[in-house]
C-alpha cells in the first residue's frame, strides 16, 4: 500500500518533481526487473554488432525471407479463442500484443510471433551494455550503407529514410534511459516493422531531420557541423527525459490501476461479453443507427480531409451514424444510399430563412424610424442610431401599450410574432425544455451580456451584482427561496465571469424550464457551479438536488415533478453607491442584458435554428448529446473484433472531437480549437485576415463568374434562359420589404437562399465562427468595426456580393424550376443524383405531392413545359406531413444551389481549420480545399453529362471572366506594356491554364504543381492567376506570409524605400512603389490599381544611379 501510495503520488501534483521522478522511475525499473527471467551476462562484441545490424540496418528487412499466406476466412471472422491468443502473445508486452491486427491466419500469427521472439532477444544482447552501447549502437546506424546510398542519391527519399532511423534510433536512446529491459527491447523491432507508433516517432524523425538530413555528407563537412551534431544529440537526449518523465508515469499509474496480470491480458481479437458494457443499452444504439455508410473519396482510397468524412469513415456504428446526422457529406454519394437529411444543413436552411422574415421587416422600419426622427442617410448608417432602434423595439415588445413611434409598434410586433413561431417550431421538434411553455408576444429573450457584467462589477462590486440578479429573482419567482436564490444569483455572475462568449446563449435556456427534472438538466448542461479557491466547479448531481430542494420548500402538496419555472422580474432595481463615481444610484436587472432587439434575435434565432435541428434529427437536448458519445466511447472500448475494434480503440478520441466541434457550431458555439473571442491573440489574427480581405479581394468577382458555368448545368442552357425573364423580379423588392417574384420570395423566407445582402448586417457585427460575441469596448474593438465597414466595401466594389447574390436567387430558381418539371412531367434526374439530394422514392413521392397541391404554374413564352409561377410553402406547413415535406425540398435545393454556387456548411470543413492559425494557414484557399470533395470529386463520383457540363462551363466561364479582367488592369498602361502584358498573359495557352485554375474543379492540383516547381526557381510557376494577384504556391501564396516576406512584400521592400531614403543616389523602381502599395486597403480594386499603375509609370525598371 505504501509503494501504491508513493508511485501514484506524481499523479497528483503537477509539474513533477526531481525527487518524484527519481522514485518514479526507480519503481518502474524495479517492475521490469521482476518481470526479467534472469539476470543476463553482457553479450560479445560480435554479438551486439550482428544483433545491431540484424535489428537496425535496412538491408535486413530488404532481404528478409517474409514468406506469404493464405488468407483464412474463418480465422478472420470468428477471431482468437482466449487460449489461442494467451499462448501467441505469451512472453510479449501487453503494448505490443496489436501485431496479431495484420494477421491473416493462425500460420501467419505465428510466424509473426517467432520473428517478434528474435528480435526480442537481438535486443537483449544490445541492451546488455548499457549506454556504452547506446554509443556503439548510434555509430552502427550512422554506417548502414543502403541508407547511405539513398542519402547520397538526395530527393524526396532520403528524408524518409533518415526519419523512420531515427524514430529506431531514438527507441535505441530511450531504452537505456528508462532502464525498463522488457518494454525497450520489443520496441525496435515494433518500430521498423509499423506495428505501433507513439509519441516518439515524432521526436526521433524530427530530431534526425536535422541530426543526419543531409547523410553522411552532414557529418564530413567542417567542425562547425560538428558543434551542430553534438548541439543536435544534446537536444535529442534532453526531449527523450521530458517525454521520459511523460511515459514513467503513464505506465506505473496504469500498472498500479489496472486489475489484469500479464498473463490474462485482454483479448481484442475475440468478441467480449455484453454485460461489461458500461451502459446497457449501447448495443440497441448501435442498431438503431443501421449499417455503416462510410463516406466516399475514389479509387477506394481515402482523399479527403473534411470532418464529415472522417466521422463517416467510422467503424464504429455511432460514431458513423452521429457522422450522417450531423455532418453534409461533401461528396454526396455513399453507395445506393439516399443521403438524410442533416442538422448542419436543417439549421443553415432555417437559420437564414428566419433572418430573412426578420430583416424584411426590420430595414423597412428601420427606415420609417429614421425618418420619423429627421435622422439622415450618414446619420442611420451608424451603429449608435441602429442601436438605439433595437432597443426601442425590445421595449415596445415587452410593454406593447407603452408610447411608441409607429414604425418601432411594427417592428416590435412582427419581432414578437418571429419568436412565437421559434417557440411553437421548438415544441413541434421536441426541444427539451419546450414543451409546456405558454405563448406570450410580450415576453423578449433574456440574453446576458458579459461586458455589461463587467461594467456593473466596477460600479457596485460582485455582492452589489448578485444582490441585484437575487432580488430580481426573488420578485419573479414566488416560489423560490432566499437562500436558492442567492446560489442561483452567485453560480450566474460566476459564470458570466468565466464564460469565453460575450452573450451568453446558456442562461437563457434556463428561464424556459417548466419541472424539476428539466431544471436540473439544463443547470447541469449550463455547468451551474461556484468557486473553490479561485477557480470555478460545475455542481455535483448532489449540489443540483440541493438547491432545487430549497426550490421545492415553498411549495405544497405538489410532487418533485410539478411544474414550475424560474422567472425576472425586469424592472427590480437595487440602489448602491457608485463606485466610479461616489453617488448613490439606481441599477435595474435590464442593464445587465442586451436590449438591441437585432442582435437579441439574430443570437437567439442562430441557437434555435440549432437546437430545432438537432431535435429533428433526434437529438433534443445536450444529455441526448452526451449520451450519444459516452456510448459512442463505450462501443469502441467493448464492441468490436480485431482490425475494426483496434480501429475504434484509436480513433474515437479525436472522433469525439470532431463530433463536439459540429455539434457546438450547429448552436452557434465557439468550436473546442478556436481561441478566446475576447482574447488579444484572437482579435490580432482576425485583424490581419480581415486586412488581407480588404487590400486583396477587391477583383474576387472575377473569379466567382465561374460558378456561372455551375448554374448552367443545373438545368441547362435553357434552363438558364427560362429565368431570364425573371431577372428583373430577382433583384427588386416591394416597399414591404419581400422578393416580388412569388417564387424566389418563397425560398428567401423558408430557406433564406439569396438573402445574404440583407442579413449580414448583423452578423459582420459577431464574431466570425458565430460564437454570439459582439463588439467588445478597446481599441482592438474599435479597430475591428471600422475594418468591418471596409469589408462590405470591399464585398460590393469586388463584384462579389452582387454576383453571388445573382448567382443564388439565379440556381434556386432553376433548382426549383427542374424540381416542378419533375413532380408535374415523367421527367427525372438519375437515381445517383436524386439520392444525392435526399430524393429516394418515398421522398421523392411525398415532395412531388405537395408541389401538385399546392404549386401553381403558367405558360412559357418560349417552351412547351410550363414554368413555376408560385410554390406556395406556408400551405405545406400546415399539416405535419407537408412540413416534413417541405424540410425535405428545402434539402434538395440547399444541396443543389451549395454545390452549385459553392457555400461551405459546418462538415466540408477540416478540423484545423476551425483554429485561428488554421483559418490564417489556409486564408483565400478555403473554397479550394472544399471545391476538392464538393466539385471535383463529386463530379467524379457522378461521371455523367451534367458533371462533363458542370466542369466544362465552368472552365468556359472562368476563360471569360480571366480574359476580361485582363483587358480592364491594362487600362492606363503604356503601349509598350499592354503589348508585352498580352504576350505573357493572353496567349490561347495563358487562357486555357487560367481557364483550368480558376474553374470550380480544379481544387488542390494549381497550389500542389506550383508548390513543387517552385524549386526549380521564383519564376517556374504555371497557375498563377489567382483574382487576388497572389501566388498559386501553398506557401508564398499565403497572405499573411505574402505581406511580409515576399519576393515583392513589406520586408523587401521597406528595405529598398529606406536604402532610397538615404541614399539620394539609389532610386525607386517601379515594381518596388507598386508592391508598397499593395499593403494598403482597396489597393488592387480596379479603377485605384490602374491609379497606381499610371502614377508610377515614369518610374525606371531597376534602381541605378542618377
Amino acid at each position: 500500500m505504501a509503494e501504491e501510495q508513493d508511485l501514484l503520488r506524481p499523479f497528483a501534483t503537477e509539474p513533477i518533481g526531481t525527487r518524484e521522478l527519481r522514485q518514479v522511475r526507480e519503481a518502474a525499473v524495479e517492475r521490469a526487473e521482476e518481470i526479467a527471467e534472469e539476470e543476463r551476462p553482457q553479450a560479445s562484441f560480435s554479438e551486439f554488432i550482428g544483433s545491431s545490424v540484424e535489428e537496425d540496418w535496412m538491408h535486413s528487412y530488404v532481404m528478409a525471407d517474409k514468406p506469404e499466406f493464405e488468407v483464412d476466412l474463418s480465422y478472420l471472422e470468428e477471431g482468437l479463442s482466449q487460449d489461442l491468443f494467451n499462448e501467441l502473445t505469451a512472453d510479449i508486452p501487453e503494448n505490443y500484443h496489436d501485431f496479431l491486427e495484420d494477421t491473416v491466419s493462425e500460420a501467419h500469427a505465428r510466424s509473426m510471433r517467432e520473428r517478434i521472439l528474435e528480435s526480442v532477444e537481438n535486443e537483449k544482447k544490445m541492451q546488455s551494455w548499457g549506454w556504452s552501447g547506446v554509443a556503439l549502437r548510434l555509430g552502427v546506424n550512422m554506417v548502414d550503407p543502403a541508407a547511405i546510398g539513398i542519402s547520397a542519391l538526395g530527393g524526396a527519399a532520403a528524408p524518409l529514410v533518415w526519419g523512420n532511423k531515427m524514430s529506431r534510433i531514438g527507441r535505441i536512446v530511450r531504452g537505456a534511459v528508462g532502464g525498463a529491459t522488457t518494454n525497450a527491447a520489443i520496441e525496435g523491432y515494433i518500430a521498423s516493422e509499423s506495428v505501433t507508433r507513439d509519441e516518439y516517432d515524432v521526436l526521433y524523425a524530427g530530431v534526425g531531420g536535422l541530426l543526419l538530413g543531409g547523410g553522411v555528407g552532414a557529418i564530413s563537412r567542417s567542425v562547425g557541423n560538428e558543434k551542430e551534431f553534438t548541439k543536435a544529440m544534446e537536444n535529442l537526449l534532453a526531449e527523450t527525459e521530458n517525454a521520459q518523465k511523460i511515459e514513467i508515469q503513464a505506465n506505473a499509474k496504469r500498472d498500479l490501476l489496472d486489475d489484469k496480470s500479464v498473463g490474462a491480458a485482454e483479448n481484442p481479437y475475440f468478441p467480449p461479453v455484453l454485460e461489461r458494457n458500461l451502459r446497457k443499452n449501447t448495443p440497441e444504439t448501435a442498431e438503431e443507427f443501421g449499417e455503416l455508410q462510410k463516406s466516399e473519396s475514389l479509387f477506394g482510397l481515402n482523399l479527403r480531409i473534411d470532418m464529415g468524412n472522417f466521422l463517416m469513415q467510422s467503424d464504429n456504428p455511432i460514431i458513423n451514424g452521429l457522422g450522417r446526422r450531423l455532418a453534409e457529406d461533401a461528396v454526396g454519394v455513399r453507395g445506393d444510399n439516399v443521403i438524410e437529411s442533416t442538422a448542419d444543413l436543417l439549421k443553415t436552411n432555417a437559420f437564414k430563412g428566419k433572418l430573412a422574415r426578420f430583416y424584411q421587416t426590420y430595414g423597412v422600419e428601420y427606415k420609417a424610424w429614421a425618418k420619423e426622427n429627421n435622422i439622415g442617410f450618414f446619420r442611420r448608417s451608424q451603429s449608435k442610431q441602429r442601436t438605439s432602434f433595437g432597443e426601442q423595439v425590445a421595449d415596445a415588445i415587452e410593454n406593447p401599450n407603452g408610447i411608441h413611434s409607429p414604425a418601432v409598434k411594427r417592428m416590435a410586433q412582427r419581432n414578437a410574432e418571429l419568436y412565437r413561431d421559434i417557440l411553437r417550431e421548438a415544441k413541434e421538434a421536441g426541444v427539451t425544455g419546450f414543451e409546456n411553455i405558454p405563448e406570450n408576444l410580450t415576453y423578449f429573450t433574456h440574453r446576458w451580456n458579459k461586458f455589461k457584467f463587467e461594467d456593473m462589477r466596477v460600479k457596485i462590486g460582485d455582492n452589489g451584482v448578485e444582490s441585484l440578479l437575487r432580488q430580481g429573482l426573488l420578485n419573479g419567482t414566488t416560489d423560490l427561496t432566499e437562500e436558492a436564490a442567492a446560489q442561483i444569483a452567485k453560480s450566474m455572475n460566476i459564470k458570466l465571469k468565466s464564460d469565453l462568449a460575450g452573450l451568453d446563449s446558456g442562461f437563457s435556456r434556463l428561464f424556459t424550464a417548466d419541472s424539476r427534472d428539466t431544471l436540473k438538466q439544463i443547470m447541469k448542461e449550463e455547468r451551474f457551479g461556484k468557486e473553490e479557491g479561485g477557480e470555478f466547479r460545475a455542481f455535483t448531481d448532489e449540489e443540483l438536488d440541493s438547491l432545487l430542494g430549497l426550490f421545492e420548500q415553498k411549495q405544497t402538496g405538489v410532487p418533485s415533478r410539478a411544474k414550475y419555472r424560474l422567472r425576472f422580474d425586469m424592472e427590480t432595481r437595487y440602489q448602491a453607491v457608485n463606485r466610479e463615481t461616489g453617488v448613490l444610484e439606481e441599477f435595474s436587472v435590464k442593464d445587465l442584458q442586451e436590449r438591441d432587439a437585432e442582435q437579441v434575435f439574430t443570437l437567439y434565432a442562430n441557437e434555435m435554428s440549432g437546437r430545432i435541428a438537432l431535435a429533428k434529427k433526434g437529438i433534443k437536448s445536450e444529455s441526448d448529446f452526451e449520451s450519444l458519445i459516452n456510448q459512442a466511447k463505450d462501443y469502441a472500448a467493448n464492441e468490436g473484433v480485431g482490425k475494426v475494434r483496434q480501429k475504434n480503440r484509436k480513433r474515437i478520441q479525436k472522433e469525439e472531437l470532431v463530433a463536439r466541434t459540429i455539434y457546438s457550431m450547429i448552436l452557434g458555439r465557439r468550436p473546442p480549437k478556436s481561441s478566446d473571442p475576447d482574447g488579444t491573440y484572437m482579435k490580432i489574427t482576425r485583424l490581419i485576415q480581415d486586412f488581407n480581405f480588404i487590400r486583396l479581394m477587391n477583383q474576387v468577382g472575377f473569379a466567382q463568374v465561374a460558378e456561372l458555368g455551375n448554374a448552367v448545368q443545373v438545368g441547362g442552357v435553357r434552363g438558364l434562359i427560362r429565368v431570364v425573364p425573371e431577372f428583373g423580379a430577382m433583384i427588386k423588392r416591394a416597399k414591404n420589404g419581400e422578393l416580388t417574384d412569388p417564387v424566389l420570395r418563397d425560398i428567401e423566407a423558408f430557406y433564406g437562399t439569396g438573402a445574404e445582402r440583407m442579413t449580414n448586417q448583423m452578423i459582420h457585427r459577431l464574431d466570425q465562427l458565430e460564437t454570439n460575441s459582439p463588439y467588445g469596448r478597446g481599441i482592438l474593438d474599435g479597430v475591428q468595426r471600422g475594418v468591418d465597414r471596409a469589408k462590405r466595401i470591399t464585398a460590393d466594389i469586388s463584384g462579389m456580393a452582387p454576383i453571388t447574390l445573382g448567382l443564388e436567387r439565379g440556381a434556386s430558381r432553376i433548382v426549383m424550376q427542374t424540381i416542378a418539371d419533375m413532380a408535374f412531367s415523367n421527367k427525372s434526374l438519375s437515381i445517383k443524383r436524386m439520392r444525392s439530394l435526399g430524393l429516394g422514392d418515398d421522398e421523392a413521392k411525398l415532395v412531388f405531392k405537395y408541389f401538385k397541391k399546392h404549386a401553381k404554374l403558367e405558360d412559357s413564352y418560349l417552351f412547351k413545359t410550363k414554368k413555376l409561377r408560385e410554390i406556395n410553402l406556408d400551405e405545406w406547413g400546415k399539416t405535419a406531413e407537408g412540413a416534413q415535406a417541405r424540410d425535405i425540398l428545402g434539402i434538395a435545393v440547399a444541396r443543389w444551389t451549395r454545390r452549385a454556387i459553392q457555400q461551405n456548411d459546418v462538415g466540408n470543413l477540416s478540423l484545423f481549420m476551425t483554429s485561428e492559425f488554421g483559418k490564417m494557414l489556409v486564408q483565400f484557399r478555403t473554397f479550394m480545399i472544399v471545391s476538392h470533395a464538393k466539385q471535383l470529386l463529386h463530379n467524379l463520383k457522378m461521371r455523367d453529362m451534367r458533371a462533363f457540363q458542370a466542369m466544362m462551363y465552368s472552365s468556359i466561364t472562368a476563360g471569360l471572366a480571366y480574359t476580361a479582367q485582363q483587358q480592364i488592369q491594362m487600362i492606363g498602361l503604356s503601349e509598350k506594356e499592354k503589348r508585352k502584358r498580352r504576350e505573357e498573359r493572353l496567349t490561347p495557352t495563358e487562357i486555357a491554364k487560367a481557364s483550368f485554375a480558376r474553374s470550380s474543379y480544379a481544387a488542390f492540383v494549381p497550389g500542389a504543381v506550383d508548390s513543387i516547381l517552385d524549386f526549380y526557381g521564383p519564376d517556374s510557376a504555371m497557375f498563377s492567376y489567382r483574382s487576388s494577384g497572389l501566388d498559386s504556391n501553398f506557401v508564398t501564396g499565403n497572405p499573411s506570409y505574402q505581406i511580409v516576406f515576399g519576393h515583392l512584400g513589406v520586408e523587401n521592400t521597406l528595405k529598398a524605400v529606406t536604402r532610397a531614403g538615404l541614399n539620394p543616389d539609389i532610386q525607386m523602381t517601379k515594381g518596388r512603389a507598386r508592391s508598397l502599395a499593395t499593403i494598403l486597403a482597396f489597393s488592387n480594386a480596379l479603377g485605384i490599381q490602374n491609379a497606381i499603375k499610371i502614377s508610377t509609370e515614369d518610374l525606371p525598371e531597376k534602381s541605378r544611379p542618377n
